[in-house]
């Protein structure tokens, strides 16, 4: 058994009783590794005397509370950064087929290459704005709000 393998499960293992015979013959055959146990446990018996830590239970409901009331936190991209990839995105369907690649890959592969290319940028702008949407729900809601108009439409 490796070190890295004995450490990994010696320090798995809650009871120091109930080792496993491959690491019991590990702990006997190797000094390095018997050395770390035995500083890990001087340090545990160190800290025996802190163990019994218990919360009562009012301090614990004032911590669970207090982390209850905490802001959600959420992980925003700019519109800034949503406006430049689509555009760069439009920019790269309508530019795309007079690169030098792509005629390449035409002539490769013939004429028939529009078709493919155009299904699959269309996937990509509707996969790009269902996943816009979804993450502006609460914008393009209260946006709709302030535009929606006072009553039906008059032409």
């Amino acid at each position: 058994m490796k070190c890295e393998t004995f450490m990994k499960r010696f320090l798995e293992n809650d009871e120091a009783g109930s080792l496993s015979p491959a690491i019991r013959i590990h702990l006997f055959r190797c000094a390095r590794c018997a050395g770390e146990v035995r500083a890990f446990r001087l340090a545990m018996a160190d800290l025996r005397p802190y163990e019994p830590f218990v919360l009562d239970g009012i301090e614990s409901a004032r911590i669970v509370d207090s982390v209850m009331r905490q802001p959600e936190y959420r992980k925003s991209i700019s519109l800034f950064n949503w406006v430049g990839a689509g555009v760069l995105m439009f920019v790269g369907i309508f530019l795309a087929p007079f690169s030098d690649q792509f005629m390449s890959l035409r002539d490769h592969f013939g004429g028939d290459l529009e078709v493919p290319f155009s299904l699959v940028m269309g996937v990509m702008v509707t996969i790009y704005a269902a996943i816009f949407i979804g993450t502006h729900m609460d914008e393009l809601s209260r946006w709709l709000e302030h535009h929606k108009l006072g009553g039906p439409f008059r032409p």
